[in-house]
This record gives C-alpha cells, structure tokens and sequence, in this order.
C-alpha cells in the first residue's frame, strides 16, 4: 500500500503540469481501427467455443459447454447481448460477475491449509 501512496505523493508529481509520464502503450491506428469494428456471429462463437466446457460458469450456473452444444439455439440471443454491449459500451449488472469455487486437491480434506 505504501508504494502507491509514494508513487502519488506530491513528491512525485512532475513539475511541468503537462509531462504525462509513458504508463501505457500506445495504440497504432490500425488496432485502433479495429476497436471500433462492428463483432459478428462467427467472432462471437469462436469466442465461446474457445472457452473450456466446464471452465467458466456464469451465475445462472450454466457452463460454456451449456452455450456450446446448445449454440443453434441461444446464438440469436447471445448475439444480441454482445452487440448491445459494444454499441451502448455497457453490460447488464452481473453479467461479467464470477463464482469462485473452492476444489480439493487431496482425498477427504480436513481443513483449508
């Protein structure tokens, strides 16, 4: 905690107001370009089909392989939420909410350790 806290103290802070120290990369304009592209279905299934079956569920508990096998169904509808999110650059609440899961490594676990 102490690091960030020096690192924005008024002792770091450049003399010349408009010295923006590089933190960031830059964008060269063709990737720059490409974030403004409209997604399509086949980006958007190749997306989840890249995503391991039982890797990711989501909040309603369904895993990707849930969406995978079942993709002639829900693809419209996956479709439609992807691209809501890029043109209104938001999601709806909880959508990007993750579970954690606690997996024993060992037979018969006693304690957490």
């Amino acid at each position: 905690m102490s690091y960030f806290s020096d690192l924005f103290s008024p002792a770091h802070v450049p003399t010349n107001k408009f010295a923006i120290p590089n933190l960031f990369p830059s964008i060269d304009s063709g990737e720059l370009a490409s974030l403004v592209t409209t997604v399509d279905l086949e980006e958007i299934k190749a997306s989840l089909f890249s995503i391991g079956g039982i890797k990711a569920p989501g909040r309603d508990g369904f895993p990707a392989c849930f969406y995978q096998k079942h993709w002639n169904i829900c693809a419209n509808d996956i479709f439609k939420l992807v691209d809501q999110g890029f043109k209104e650059c938001r999601i709806p609440d909880g959508l990007n909410s993750t579970l954690i899961t606690l997996v024993p490594k060992v037979d018969n676990p006693t304690s957490m350790i």
